[in-house]
């Protein structure tokens, strides 16, 4: 079982700001970060599903990539830091939930806190889209549905609420764009991890323990969460898009619903 240190994996799918959610946990200097350790086994343990921009240049991992191996990551010791968080995709660990739960990432004497992230699936498989076929950006040229991740989103909350003793975390990305600042003192209250004022601010730069070249890009080039009142956001422009993309947006929203309805609200009005 892991030490004394909170540990907190928040789980989600690609496209839901979730980088830029690693980014303000990072800000906190009691916090040791991770991000997609359980994404670099996924893709780099088959040669099947190599990362379609590894054209063999591309730097090894920088462990072992295994379930075991990344499982052993988040449970070691880190002196001098509070706090282990790591962020990970649902989809890279389908079929793995119960040899991850062996390996004590799962079930009621983990130790873990596993929480979710979710976002609009017209939005989130929409950006999912666009990046999967920007070759200049991120080296891919084609879109798989299979990698939207709702619905394996959904299935591991399942999992994780049947292991608990109360509902999951959920926080909404809609949310996070709204009111950042009430939303990340939401969830760290929620989680447990100490919320530090003026978190979802940070300096530009690379995005710590990433491997995924182009995708963070956005991410990499801001300085923080900036508040966007939802009447201001564009609307998805779905009438562009391929059946496929579409199809996969229906089949992903009834995921988004179920999960939406165990958010978590921010704390609105507390400065």
């Amino acid at each position: 079982m892991p030490g004394i240190q909170k540990r907190v994996i928040l789980w989600t799918c690609p496209r839901s700001l979730s980088t830029a959610f690693l980014r303000s946990i990072a800000t906190l200097p009691n916090a040791q970060v991770f991000h997609e350790l359980f994404s670099t086994v996924h893709y780099y343990a088959s040669d099947e599903r190599r990362p379609k921009n590894d054209d063999g240049g591309t730097a090894p991992p920088p462990f072992d990539p295994t379930m075991k191996a990344a499982a052993g990551i988040l449970k070691a010791n880190y002196p001098d830091k509070d706090a282990v968080f790591a962020k990970e995709m649902a989809y890279c660990v389908e079929g793995q939930l119960e040899a991850l739960e062996a390996e004590g990432i799962f079930g009621p004497d983990s130790g873990f806190v596993h929480s979710f992230l979710i976002r609009s699936a017209d939005r989130a498989v929409y950006s999912l889209y666009k990046a999967s076929v920007d070759e200049r950006l991120t080296g891919w040229s084609s879109f798989d549905p299979s990698e939207a991740g709702f619905r394996q989103l959904r299935e591991l909350y399942d999992f994780v609420k049947d292991r608990s003793a109360g509902a999951p975390v959920v926080i909404d990305a809609d949310d996070l764009q709204s009111a950042p600042e009430e939303t990340m003192r939401s969830y760290c209250d929620a989680v447990g991890i100490g919320y530090k004022e003026g978190m979802t601010r940070w300096e530009p730069g690379p995005v710590p323990g990433s491997i995924w070249e182009g995708w963070h890009e956005e991410v990499e080039k801001s300085s923080g969460i900036i508040r966007v009142d939802a009447a201001a956001r564009k609307a998805v422009p779905t009438g562009d898009l391929p059946p496929e993309v579409l199809r996969c947006i229906e089949a992903c929203m009834p995921h988004y619903a179920l999960l939406q309805e165990a958010r978590i609200l921010p704390r609105l009005g507390r400065t």
